[in-house]
């Protein structure tokens, strides 16, 4: 099939539609997306959203606050559960709202241009084993990845300031390292990462929220910056394997590494 309504256009087989987006897009264009993330409007689709299995982006996505006549609408392509090829061939500044949320994407790449991903923008991809994150990146939303249960290999842009809450929680990354210019690991961010083992924290870190780190087994050592100056009382809840936390240059006694991975112990204001 071959099909182009303004700046959308559809082609492949009957079973098996690519949709490439030619960005500007218009109002109308935006019109024609809609049917691909709400079943109220299914009367008016082109092709069924399960028949979709790849999206391209060329052009400009650039989203604009006011104008949103480039931005790619939230939630887009939310009911195309069978999408596993996709291309970002194009600029664009914010990765929408749940943009590939509960398709069966296995891989992505961000272009260079994205400042910001926004929250549940790859949740719950159940195939999705790896991320490109390109640097310039500075703030990952909510639950941005949360539920990739098999999501193993990211590397978080020194450029990120910002880390929602649960934006990597119940994936099965193992390596993660914080940036310098992130100042809190906030709540549940990693929470249920069952595979995590290594985890850096930078100088610049001030604060380790509740239950940040709660239920990662395969945690066993970690080093607390100098500059951290509080952790929740469950930000290692459930870390059962956890035997050594460093903190300015020494090793906690054990009894407190205990009691920070029971929840029975927070530390506020530390000093030297």
């Amino acid at each position: 099939m071959y099909k182009k309504i303004g700046n959308v256009e559809f082609s492949g087989k009957e079973n098996s539609v690519k949709i490439t987006l030619t960005g500007p897009l218009t109002k109308e264009d935006q019109m024609l997306l809609l049917p691909f993330c709400s079943k109220s409007v299914a009367e008016r689709r082109i092709v069924d959203p399960q028949l979709v299995t790849e999206l391209e982006l060329e052009g400009d996505f650039t989203f604009h606050d006011i104008e949103k006549v480039n931005y790619i609408p939230e939630a887009q392509f939310s009911l195309c559960k069978n999408l596993s090829k996709v291309s970002l061939n194009c600029k664009m500044n914010m990765v929408p709202f749940l943009f590939l949320g509960k398709t069966s994407i296995a891989e992505v790449t961000l272009p260079s241009s994205v400042e910001t991903i926004d929250s549940y923008a790859f949740r719950n991809c159940p195939y999705l084993t790896k991320v490109n994150l390109n640097e310039g990146l500075k703030s990952i939303g909510r639950e941005a990845f949360c539920l990739c249960e098999i999501l193993k290999n990211v590397k978080i842009p020194s450029t990120v300031e910002h880390i929602d809450d649960s934006a990597f929680a119940y994936t099965a990354i193992k390596n993660v390292e914080i940036p310098s210019g992130v100042k809190s690991v906030n709540y549940q961010t990693f929470h249920d990462c069952p595979n995590l083992k290594s985890v850096v924290l930078n100088e610049g870190l001030k604060s380790i929220g509740r239950e940040a780190f709660m239920n990662c087994p395969s945690l066993r050592e970690i080093n607390i910056p100098d500059s951290v100056e509080k952790i929740d009382r469950s930000a290692f809840v459930g870390c059962n394997n956890l035997r050594t936390v460093w903190y300015h240059g020494q090793k906690l006694p054990t009894d407190v590494v205990e009691c920070l991975a029971s929840g029975r112990l927070a530390l506020d204001g530390l000093q030297k």
